[in-house]
């Protein structure tokens, strides 16, 4: 379903599926125009305060869709930059603590704005004139206590905070407090303290508004709370940030900012009481933001001046949450933004981790401080405390530190927890103090009073007067704690870094940390105690609550931990970031989470681990779901920023409400909740079996393999047993301890007698004693009687036989519940497939996790045994790619060029064969367009194979040489002949060494059996055995034998030399780009995919796909291998031993692989299984067959729709053009032709990219088309005349169609009459012309455009009528010219590339580093001295990139020229080298230039003043997004190279060894 928001950002949050459901269930609310509820309302929700809200919202709306936007933008940037910045580290030697060590921080965007860093180097410091005056009721020190309003009594208890003793309070106390004149502060927070539900957030607002009337109180249990007399916190509402919308309420059919929702009503509310308009505003990212805020806050005042003339504007004071390190470098920015509101600054330490952890979530050198480590603050928050007392104290600011979250277990002060919470909470104080702050924040009510006393024993003490001080923490601690705090109290703050050290911003911003000196961030304990923490807290979340106090330690002594939202975010990037960075094993943490849960459920809590969320009746609902979503938030690979993008949605009550929330969740929003595919079977074998061993093994596997399950498990030894039965229940026990699987499975035993199950209980133990491992029986359906009468029985035997039985019982409960909750239905349905189409056998091989899985199925011949995984099937047509490959190889190495002709290398061999046409190549044999011999006969195998001159006697050219495609075996039977005349050698003899490197041994030319293999049987449809049970075919044709085991892994080995410059096995680089450069010369219409050197090439959205059919008598074969794009790696290989049947069988088993490993791009339901075999003849059925019964539904990779317009076009409503139907379009690339046809005005944003490269708002074709022009055809929606045209090439400059032709289609004649004769066009230019008037009359409603040679066409005007003024300029055709457009195209403002610029010094550090690592050093790069010396042309891109050494980001991040259509042309690019050498090799990276790299390059080198060729011009299209490597072998001394590039392109990086 498609976004439909306004502000398009919350759809993270809500998706459109979900949405639609909410707005389906609303009603409208009452007196307020186009607002809508989902559920009821009440408390400040009145019709008034409504109105206002929606007002408020209406006016400010366009401001909050520009700043999210602007952070989506921005985490784009920051995430591309972050992952260069990481590899150039990387590639440098550089580690996180060097000072040369590059991030992000200070680079600018396109706008010039710093997306990280400071604008002004004096940051540190105050600037600008001071805020507005404090008023009296927020001066004094900040002690304020944090936590939700939406209970009455809770509430109570934080306004009577002051009043709140601990256990036998010291004197010195009170005596402080009697010259403390302020009142704590109470931070009401419906933030990260309260999950978002509608009815808590009204009961917040009612009870924050009688605390200010003060009339709150609660009656209950025969005990009355009231609010005391005197001494009341002051509440500062927090309110949510900007990225939470509501659910439940939608203006317009856009959900109301949540924000706005909690301030607006609050304001409305209690405008007459300035004390209660204060708030904090949490997560802001910068002074954008902040002036967002302002806009909000000033709106608001102005209309509620508006309603009520008694306001005073500028009553509303803000307090800032400093909580993300964008934020904390631009305080004096947001200080001015947020001008005359501004009051002061907190910091929020634990959302301040997370967000840099969020940020630098691509650095893999990164790591956050732990979260087990007590002493974060004191450690790595003093240069945030300093800016704090700096910027916002030397402004006038109140400046508040952050949140001392320790927790005692009991309320006895002189308990091990409670003293060590009190030496904790004194040293956070005491730092703050010394760090010059006016306050922090507290999470439980019996540290207030000690808080205030703290502050002014601390004020006493800088007057010189320290006996409070020390008194004061002397009674509070034990005499063993006194000499240490004494010596904390009156010693120096740790030192930190120098503000003019290099490193100080990454230090201010904890981005900074090798390792952590408390506890390894990937250390079990850690990563343990992070799921510990995190299952309960999102657990609490999810059932209400959002703050939690979690047990820790601190020290060696048990103590609590505050739990909200912020802390439970840092833990899970902690994680994330261990995982992500490999430097964690996934299976481990998933056996960890199984651990933890475990722990949980049974409540097996000690004194040195408790169980805080315990499992209860109304937990048990929560705890599967939290589970579950903590597992995404730690292990998606795109994490969403905010874990509350997962949690909202369990805040909506029909969700809440559901029987199975879950399953509701998932059924509102498909896709939404899933786990990496390797992650979701990891856990889904431990869940089931309870063994790491069993769900590493089994998860190597895509598709449940049932077989193999049951060998691991009857292999199981003791250990494993009592490793897997510890997550099993034990039987008889207790439903509330058991999970839902387990309780399920005794759900009998569950309903029998107490005594019974003591029985068992009892007796287990018995059983457990003797044999060291768990009673194991699988109890699904079993009573207690039978189970009971089993364990007797069982406990009497030997350690032996109970081990068997043991693993027996293993197996059975897991299968079981494989059954009842399959992972897969593959096998079973491919099962079901073979017999439906009636074929004898079958094998499958997966591709996935970097692992071949076969399945096997049937017979191999009937009644002569079962396909086993090394059964080798006739792979037909398959063996054209293995050729392909081989002959590649076999011609490199032989220095034969795949432009020879083939008649002249079979002239210089001696051979007699000829083709009857000179210009047939070597490659025209390999793409099919040039012979005939669709399909090559079979012959008996107990027969000699005919000899060449009978096999080739038929084979002929069929068409003009390399124009058209026409499948052709006959081109593979003249390239094995043609090797055998080379080597004098059959191509079986020669092949062997090529396919040994590989290690396949099972696959072969070899055309007769070889002793101990086993092959299948052919059969024809009907079953009927094929003569001789195979027949043999000429090997590079249909003469292959393999096992799909083996040509599965030939396709991994053809993926790896793609992607690696180093090849893989027998395959290299080169061979493999060539063979994966698809071409349409016919093949699209043939086979639905593009032709490339001996393989079919398909797109699937993304993703490149390899392909291949195969059909020999009895034998039908097909590939499917994705070996670029998202999912990489993924495929699979069918072979099965039938005729004509064979094929729907293949394609219904092709469509169920496909759905199983999720391969995106691709439209499920436009697949289907009727397809007619007696339609096509025999040798279309193969390719027909797949085409219709698959292919059809792979999605064109085309490039990326406009979503933001330009203005709508005036004429528009006189264009017949707009929203026409592109019925054909020979190439759209680069820009959709839809495009052509809009009702908007031509936009240009110029840092706008996708897969394809630059997004244009125009129909645009790539460079350099081996045809003369290019094809669009459409119909539009109404006939009409054509009496004016406008073409527009808007924006294309350089990159324009050079001519245009336009034909409207005459269907009485059945003919194209030509509108628009050939017409020359500039760029961003505009063609008016009037028609002829004999064809001005004529209605036409398709019209086909064709343009010369490729290139941008923006806006096709076709009009009957214009206004008068409007046609007065168009013009004749002979008097029309194309005219270009006075705008200007707009730049980016900055370079939209990482610049690096390096001293001499630096650049021999460089090189120093890397060769005492003995690592190669690129020559040119910038980082050791290389640079641009002159380029011809650099329109698109700066060719000062290509010496960069950085990877590249994007498109625009290299060298790119503008389009040559002239013969001949080509461009230079000269590099100095950093210092004179030999060259190696040189290598072209293209990786982002997927449709516009050169068409071909040559290399030259600079002797003295002489150019030496060193790589004569070579094609270098099929490198497209890839890398391309030149060997040298001249070894001479150069110190400069020159790239030509002909005629045009781009090129990324230049990289000489």
């Amino acid at each position: 379903m498609k976004p439909f928001f306004e502000i398009d950002y919350y759809h993270d949050y809500i998706p459109p599926s979900l949405a639609e459901h909410l707005l389906k269930n609303s009603h409208t609310v009452k007196g307020v125009q186009n607002m809508v509820e989902v559920g009821a309302g009440g408390g400040l929700e009145t019709e008034s305060s409504l109105k206002f809200l929606s007002e408020l919202y209406l006016a400010t709306k366009d401001d909050l869709k520009k700043v999210l936007q602007q952070r989506r933008i921005d985490r784009k940037f920051i995430d591309e930059r972050t992952k260069a910045c990481s590899d150039f580290n990387t590639s440098l030697e550089r580690e996180i603590t060097d000072a040369d060590y590059k991030t992000i921080i200070g680079l600018e965007d396109h706008q010039g704005r710093i997306v990280l860093g400071a604008k002004d180097k004096n940051y540190m410091n105050a600037k600008g004139a001071p805020i507005a005056a404090i008023p009296p009721y927020l001066q004094g020190p900040h002690v304020t206590l944090f936590g939700p309003p939406d209970s009455a009594k809770m509430a109570i208890n934080a306004m009577n905070s002051y009043h709140r003793k601990i256990r036998n309070e010291p004197k010195i106390v009170e005596e402080l407090l009697k010259t403390q004149v302020h009142n704590p502060k109470w931070g009401a927070d419906d933030e990260d303290s309260k999950t978002p539900m509608r009815a808590d957030l009204i009961d917040a607002a009612v009870n924050l508004t009688a605390c200010f009337d003060k009339t709150l109180k609660v009656t209950g249990e025969g005990k009355n709370y009231d609010l005391e007399k005197d001494h009341l916190a002051l509440p500062i509402k927090r309110f949510p940030g900007l990225a939470l919308p509501c659910t439940f309420l939608f203006q317009d059919k856009n959900p109301i900012p949540m924000h706005m929702y909690d301030f607006a009503l609050h304001l409305f509310k209690n405008w007459n009481k300035p004390e209660a308009l204060c708030f904090y505003v949490p997560k802001l990212e910068n002074e954008e933001e902040a002036a967002y805020i302002a806009k909000m806050v000033s709106t608001a005042e102005k209309m509620i001046k508006a309603e009520f003339s008694s306001y005073t504007l500028g009553s509303v004071r803000l307090m800032i949450v400093l909580e993300n390190p964008r934020a904390i470098v631009r305080v004096n920015e947001i200080i001015d933004a947020l001008h005359p509101y501004f009051v002061g600054a907190s910091l929020g330490w634990h959302d301040f981790l997370a967000s840099t952890a969020r940020i630098f979530k691509e650095d893999s050198h990164y790591r956050i401080p732990v979260k087990a480590d007590p002493n974060i603050v004191i450690k790595y928050i003093k240069a945030s405390h300093h800016l704090l007392a700096n910027v916002v104290g030397g402004r006038g600011g109140i400046k508040v530190g952050g949140m001392y979250g320790i927790l005692p277990l009991d309320s006895d002060p002189q308990s091990p927890s409670f003293q060590m919470t009190l030496l904790g909470f004194i040293k956070d104080v005491i730092t703050q103090m010394k760090r010059d702050l006016s306050g922090f924040w507290v999470a439980h009510p019996d540290f207030v009073r000690l808080g205030l006393a703290l502050v002014e024993a601390w004020r006493l003490h800088k007057g010189g007067n320290s006996a409070g001080l020390d008194e004061l923490v002397k009674s509070l601690l034990q005499p063993s704690y006194h000499t240490q705090i004494m010596d904390f109290i009156h010693g120096p703050d740790i030192e930190g870094l120098s503000e003019s050290d290099e490193n100080y911003v990454r230090s201010l911003i904890v981005a900074d940390i090798k390792e952590s000196d408390f506890i390894a961030n990937n250390h079990p304990d850690e990563i343990r105690y992070n799921v510990f923490q995190s299952l309960q807290y999102i657990t609490d979340w999810l059932s209400g609550n959002g703050c939690v106090a979690l047990p820790a330690h601190v020290n060696g002594v048990s103590v609590r931990v505050m739990d909200d939202l912020a802390t439970a975010e840092r833990s899970r990037w902690e994680v994330w970031h261990e995982l992500y960075h490999g430097r964690f094993d996934k299976a481990e943490f998933i056996k960890i989470v199984h651990e933890e849960m475990h722990f949980i459920r049974k409540d097996l809590s000690n004194p040195d681990k408790i169980v805080q969320v315990k499992y209860t009746a109304e937990t048990a609902r929560w705890y599967p779901i939290a589970m579950k979503l903590m597992l995404q938030l730690m292990t998606d690979s795109k994490p969403p920023e905010f874990a509350t993008e997962l949690l909202l949605p369990f805040t909506i009550k029909s969700i809440r409400d559901a029987h199975n929330p879950w399953a509701t969740a998932q059924e509102l929003m498909p896709g939404r909740f899933k786990l990496d595919a390797y992650v979701e079977r990891l856990n889904y074998y431990f869940e089931h079996c309870g063994s790491l061993q069993f769900a590493k093994s089994m998860s190597q596997g895509f598709v449940l393999n049932t077989k193999y399950a049951k060998n691991l498990i009857l292999g199981f030894s003791k250990s494993d047993i009592i490793d897997a039965a510890y997550f099993h229940g034990n039987i008889g026990e207790a439903k509330k301890t058991l999970d839902s699987q387990a309780a399920s499975e005794q759900q009998k035993v569950l309903a029998g007698g107490e005594f019974q199950r003591n029985e068992l209980l009892q007796l287990g133990q018995k059983y457990l004693e003797k044999f060291g491992f768990k009673f194991l029986i699988s109890a699904k359906d079993k009573s207690a009687d039978e189970i009971l009468s089993a364990l007797k029985t069982r406990v009497q035997r030997s350690l032996q036989d109970e081990l068997g039985a043991a693993r027996e019982a293993l197996w059975e409960i897991t299968r079981k519940r494989m059954i009842e909750h399959p992972l897969d239905n593959t096998r079973n349905a491919i099962s079901d497939l073979l017999e439906k189409y009636k074929i004898v056998g079958a094998s499958v091989s997966i591709n996935a996790f970097n692992q071949t899985q076969t399945l096997s199925f049937g017979e191999r011949r009937k009644g002569e045994g079962h396909v086993q995984s090394d059964t080798l099937f006739e792979i037909a047509s398959l063996s054209k790619p293995l050729a392909a490959a081989f002959c590649l190889e076999f011609f490199k190495k032989h220095n034969i060029a795949l432009d020879a002709s083939v008649n002249s290398v079979f002239e210089k061999v001696g051979s007699s064969f000829r083709l009857s046409n000179d210009a047939v190549t070597l490659e025209h044999l390999l793409n099919h367009t040039a012979l005939n011999g669709h399909y090559v006969q079979g012959h008996p195998l107990n027969k000699p194979m005919p000899s060449w001159a009978e096999l080739l006697k038929d084979v002929n050219v069929l068409n003009e040489p390399g124009k058209k495609f026409s499948y052709s075996g006959g081109g593979f039977l003249v390239l094995e002949h043609l090797i055998e005349c080379l080597t004098k050698k059959t191509v079986q003899e020669v092949s062997y060494p090529f396919f040994a490197d590989m290690g396949l041994k099972n696959l072969t030319f070899n055309l007769k059996n070889i002793p101990g293999k086993n092959y299948a049987c052919g059969y024809f449809d009907g079953q009927k055995e094929v003569p001789g049970t195979r027949l043999q075919f000429p090997a590079f044709a249909a003469g292959g034998l393999g096992s799909s085991a083996d040509m599965a892994q030939f396709l991994v080995h053809l993926t790896r030399a793609y992607q690696n410059l180093e090849g893989s096995g027998s395959i290299s680089h080169d061979t493999a780009a060539l063979m994966l450069h698809g071409r349409d010369k016919g093949s699209l219409e043939f086979m639905g995919a593009l032709m490339g050197l001996g393989i079919f090439i398909a797109e699937a959205g993304e993703n490149k796909i390899i392909i291949h059919q195969g059909a020999n008598e009895g034998f039908r074969a097909l590939f499917l291998h994705c070996y670029a794009g998202p999912d990489q790696g993924l495929g699979f290989v069918i072979f099965a031993n039938g005729d004509n049947g064979a094929v729907p069988f293949i394609a219904e088993v092709a469509q169920e692989l496909i759905r199983t490993l999720k391969i995106t791009g691709i439209s499920y339901d436009k697949f289907h299984t009727d397809f007619d075999p007696k339609k096509f003849s025999q040798e279309q059925i193969v390719n027909r067959g797949y085409k219709a019964l698959i292919f059809d539904a792979f999605n064109p990779c085309r490039p990326d729709p406009i979503v933001e317009t330009g203005p709508a076009d005036p004429l528009a409503r006189y264009n017949l053009g707009v929203g026409a139907k592109v019925l054909s379009v020979t190439d759209e690339r680069f820009a959709q032709a839809d495009n052509l046809l809009s009702s908007f005005e031509p936009i240009f944003d110029p840092q706008l990219f996708c897969a394809q490269g630059k997004v244009m708002d125009s129909w645009e074709s790539v460079r350099h088309n081996p045809n003369d022009r290019h094809t669009l055809e459409f119909e539009m929606r109404k006939a009409g005349p054509i009496r004016y045209i406008h073409v527009s090439t808007k924006y294309h400059d350089g990159n324009q169609v050079e001519a245009i032709e336009i034909y409207g289609y005459d269907n009485a004649a059945k003919n194209w009459d030509l509108l628009l004769p050939k017409k020359n066009l500039v760029g961003h230019g505009s063609l008016k012309i009037k028609q002829d008037s004999k064809l001005s009359e004529k209605p036409y409603q398709k019209i086909k455009v064709v343009v010369f040679p490729d290139g941008g066409l923006s806006r096709l005007g076709l009009y009957s009528e214009l206004p008068a003024d409007e046609a007065k300029k168009y013009k004749a055709f002979e008097d029309a010219t194309c005219v270009r457009f006075d705008e200007v195209i707009p730049k980016s403002h900055k370079p939209l590339t990482i610049p690096f610029v390096p001293s001499e010094e630096e650049s021999a550090k460089n090189t120093e580093r890397l060769a005492k690592k003995k690592k190669p050093i690129n020559l040119t790069s910038s980082a050791f001295g290389g640079a641009l010396v002159s380029v011809s042309n650099q329109h698109y891109g700066p060719a000062d990139q290509v010496i960069s050494p950085f990877p590249p980001i994007h498109m625009f991040d290299g060298f790119e020229s503008a389009r040559s259509r002239t013969p001949g042309h080509f461009e230079e690019l000269v590099v100095k080298m950093g210092k004179p050498a030999p060259v190696k090799r040189v290598v072209l990276d293209f990786k982002y230039f997927v449709n516009n790299n050169p068409s071909a390059v040559s290399i030259e080198g600079l002797k003295g003043d002489t150019w030496i060729e060193l790589a004569p011009k070579t094609t270098v299209k099929a490198f497209a997004g890839n890398k391309k490597e030149f060997i040298i072998s001249n070894s001479e001394t150069f110190q400069q190279i020159k790239i030509k590039v002909f005629p045009d392109g781009g090129i990324h990086r230049v990289m000489v060894y």
